[in-house]
């Protein structure tokens, strides 16, 4: 990821998440997250990150469009996305679960992919991420990782990305442009006013991680949208994770 000026090709994808001004990561730095690829092209459509062998976590608005769960399958084990090493795991998406209160990338822009059983083996290369505690905080200042294999500026990168960015504080994020007013109260900033350094295109989905004191990793968060991608005054907007924790736990633990 290099920093750039990203000018939005297709005004209805501006708002759609939406890593620029980051660094390439190794192979299996970051198991946790998975691309999901339309299936029958299996061009890169958005990201996730694996809860447990037969779930995943990804932003709902990359499945509103189409939402048969055949039109998807998630790939997991992944980094260079022009390369088979052997590592990768695709399986067919078998069911989708939306948010119930979902009718927009505005608000409650959350969903679960499942995958059939018995899933995905666990190796180096795949491990699922925690959930945060019900209490975690949010706190402006506080710097976690995004990864992703979304647009650098020009096309959709070819190895994994990944930044490290701070939450900004709601009140600066809200009165920095007039489209982030509509960002919903179970949703947060993260970036920089001054650009730079953001989620993209081809991001969405994926995840936001913190690292707990223990030094594992919590998912915080999930790629929603932006205005564009570091652009300045125009940071990323992120739904948070610990809202939901019960809605997750369901879907997990329902047969």
């Amino acid at each position: 990821m290099r920093k750039v000026e990203v000018t939005p090709r297709d005004p209805r994808k501006t708002r759609v998440a939406r890593v620029v001004g980051g660094f390439e990561t190794a192979a299996g730095a970051f198991p946790w997250t998975a691309a999901i690829r339309m299936s029958e092209t299996h061009a890169h459509h958005c990201g996730a990150s694996i809860l447990d062998p037969t779930h995943l976590i990804t932003a709902a608005h990359c499945l509103e469009e189409d939402q048969r769960p055949s039109s998807y399958e998630v790939v997991v084990g992944e980094w260079d996305n022009n390369r088979t090493d052997g590592r990768e795991q695709i399986l067919p998406v078998q069911q989708i679960h939306f948010y119930p209160l979902y009718k927009d990338l505005f608000a409650h822009d959350i969903a679960i992919v499942e995958v059939p059983k018995p899933g995905f083996k666990y190796n180096d290369y795949v491990q699922p991420i925690c959930l945060p505690s019900p209490d975690f905080t949010y706190n402006p200042g506080r710097r976690c990782v995004v990864s992703g294999w979304g647009s650098t500026g020009l096309q959709y990168s070819q190895t994994l990305q990944a930044a490290l960015i701070p939450i900004i504080d709601r009140n600066e994020c809200v009165n920095s442009s007039q489209l982030y007013q509509s960002m919903s109260r179970s949703a947060f900033c993260a970036g920089y006013l001054e650009g730079g350094v953001d989620s993209c295109q081809g991001d969405s989905g994926g995840p936001f991680a913190c690292r707990r004191h223990d030094g594992a990793f919590v998912l915080a968060g999930v790629i929603s949208w932006g205005d564009g991608c570091a652009q300045k005054k125009q940071p990323g907007i992120y739904t948070m994770v610990a809202p939901y924790l019960a809605w997750i736990q369901n879907v997990i633990h329902s047969f």
